[in-house]
């Protein structure tokens, strides 16, 4: 019975009154019958008998009785209709919220009207969520996994952008300490092309003056010659002068004889040969003298021979030591143009060297302000790896959290 009744009002409210305006202007229309049933009986009150208005008021309070009865009923059934549906529902939504946010309850859902509507839509809008927010807590879980990871990552990167700060700093170091180096091999260098240059003009002085030099010892070596010659015509004229002493000391001895020989036949002859004697005696003392002065002229060219000889001896003593000191000075010569020729090319290769040490100078200036740029940069990554580690553990601490507050509502 009690089946049938529910079978027969839903089949009414699903065809008749399935929604909340249908429903509220039945339950109007409903009274308002009762309005002009009481209306028309009033109408009928003019002109009726006294037996018929008497009708017509038992009719009147039998209407006033059920108009009454059918105001109480509209008020339960409003109060079925609106009150007990909103009370589920608000119950429903207490309990889910007692339960911190459980989506798995369901709203219930007693009329065939927008409550229905409500609560099944609600019920959709929930399962909706309810699988977004697992969907959410799913992607969650990876996006805090992935957080994990790239805060290990952030963190080994951070530590190996510190290790490269250090790195930077130490090759900023030694970059410096190598800039100095170069530098000062770059005035080493200066000061040694100085040098060297220096030097060159030196030697080609020192080359010039040997050449010099060898010329003036080619001169006195011929001057020597020349004098050597001279010393031998000295020293045949010496012979010769001897020769001719030795033919006057000859003459002055037969003279000195044949003066003898006549003051003998002088002094046989007398008186007549006196005169003659006198003669005879003065050429043998002229003769005499001349063989005097004979020996000492001899002796003097001898002298002076010995003199000539020893003269000779030293000359070519001289000429040999100044043959052997202009080749001497002339071995000299030509190692020292060699000398000057590979100190020549030295001095040019070392212009080279210094060329070359002034443009590494210049490209490891360059180098080394790259260096500082990149210990810059060393310093900036680090200070950004930082803090990006900081706003990664942020994010880890903010996604846990997340995905603790969506454990609540994923099922």
């Amino acid at each position: 019975m009690g089946s049938g009744f529910w079978k027969l009002y839903s089949f009414i409210e699903t065809s008749f009154f399935y929604t909340l305006s249908r429903k509220i202007i039945g339950n109007i229309g409903f009274l308002l019958l009762f309005q002009i049933a009481a209306f028309v009986l009033f109408l009928q009150l003019d002109g009726a008998s006294a037996e018929q208005t008497e009708t017509i008021l038992t009719w009147g309070k039998t209407l006033f009785a059920l108009s009454f009865l059918a105001f109480g009923f509209t008020l339960f059934y409003l109060h079925y209709l609106f009150v007990r549906p909103i009370k589920a529902i608000l119950a429903s939504l207490q309990n889910i919220n007692s339960h911190d946010g459980d989506l798995t309850t369901q709203l219930p859902a007693f009329t065939h009207d927008e409550f229905r509507q409500l609560s099944e839509q609600y019920n959709i809008f929930v399962a909706n969520l309810s699988e977004l927010l697992n969907t959410i807590h799913s992607n969650s879980e990876q996006a805090n996994s992935a957080t994990d990871s790239v805060v290990h990552a952030v963190a080994f990167a951070n530590d190996k952008a510190n290790s490269q700060k250090q790195l930077s700093e130490q090759i900023f170091e030694s970059s410096s300490h190598i800039n100095d180096s170069i530098s000062h091999i770059v005035g080493a260098s200066e000061t040694v092309a100085t040098s060297n240059k220096s030097n060159l003009d030196k030697a080609m002085s020192a080359n010039h003056q040997l050449t010099q030099i060898q010329e003036q010892t080619a001169q006195i070596g011929a001057l020597l010659g020349q004098f050597a010659t001279t010393v031998d015509g000295l020293q045949q004229n010496a012979g010769n002068i001897r020769n001719i002493l030795k033919m006057v000391e000859e003459f002055a001895d037969q003279t000195n004889l044949l003066a003898l020989n006549a003051a003998i036949e002088a002094a046989r002859a007398g008186d007549a040969g006196r005169g003659f004697a006198v003669v005879a005696d003065e050429v043998r003392s002229l003769s005499s003298k001349v063989a005097d002065a004979t020996q000492q002229i001899t002796s003097f060219i001898n002298d002076m021979d010995s003199l000539v000889t020893d003269t000779k001896t030293e000359s070519d003593k001289l000429v040999d030591q100044s043959q052997q000191t202009h080749n001497t000075i002339e071995e000299t010569n030509s190692t020292f143009a060699q000398m000057m020729t590979d100190f020549n090319a030295n001095t040019k290769e070392f212009d080279a060297i210094s060329d070359a040490i002034h443009e590494l100078n210049a490209q490891y200036l360059q180098t080394h302000s790259n260096v500082e740029n990149i210990s810059s940069l060393s310093e900036t990554l680090q200070g950004q790896m930082q803090q990006a580690n900081n706003e990664a553990q942020v994010a880890q601490t903010q996604a846990e959290q997340t995905q603790s507050r969506l454990s609540r509502f994923a099922r």
